[in-house]
């Protein structure tokens, strides 16, 4: 949770996120948990899906063989899952919130060349900072790439979909009815 444990209990809804597969037993056993937490409250689990990669201001393929590039807190789950469908050939590794210079990716770029890797691949988080102007022109030198991510739930999906709904549709009626009788605001 992003929310420290003693704030929980004011949640609505918990959504845990990253989360592998849940047998029943599982699921039921980290509901009680949480709801040790937070109350009884509805509790949705999601998990990452990694999409195909995306070339940063380019359409060429990826390769095989790569250098990875990551600059977040807990980087295993994603170097395990690019390490089923490419030869990561080095995992260049930063810490989270990590700003990007050009000393950065000139590294980057020899350590791909040392390798013979053909791409570099990173996250979506890390290529939204590569992006900048100041960087594009360094970037642009060699093949990368971005995986982008979804969180999906594991089930129950249109149930949360559902409830958010119905959640912006009574906060609005709020606020519209604050906006015609402005005493109901204060």
């Amino acid at each position: 949770m992003r929310e420290a444990r003693h704030g929980a209990a004011r949640a609505d809804v918990v959504v845990v996120t990253k989360c592998a597969e849940l047998s029943p037993d599982a699921e039921d056993i980290a509901r009680k948990k949480l709801e040790s937490h937070t109350g009884v409250k509805p509790i949705f689990f999601t998990r990452i899906h990694y999409n195909s990669p995306v070339g940063i201001d380019h359409a060429q393929s990826i390769s095989d063989d790569i250098v990875l590039v990551s600059a977040v807190a807990n980087n295993s789950a994603f170097a395990r899952a690019i390490a089923k469908d490419f030869k990561v050939h080095h995992h260049v590794r930063f810490p989270d919130h990590h700003v990007y210079s050009l000393s950065d990716i000139n590294g980057i770029h020899q350590k791909a060349e040392a390798c013979h890797a053909d791409s570099i691949l990173t996250t979506e988080k890390d290529m939204v900072k590569l992006i900048d102007p100041a960087l594009m022109s360094e970037v642009s030198k060699k093949k990368w790439f971005y995986v982008p991510i979804e969180a999906t739930f594991i089930k129950n999906g249109a149930e949360f979909d559902v409830m958010i709904k119905e959640l912006v549709k009574e906060n609005l009626a709020k606020l519209t009815a604050g906006i015609e009788k402005p005493e109901a605001l204060s």
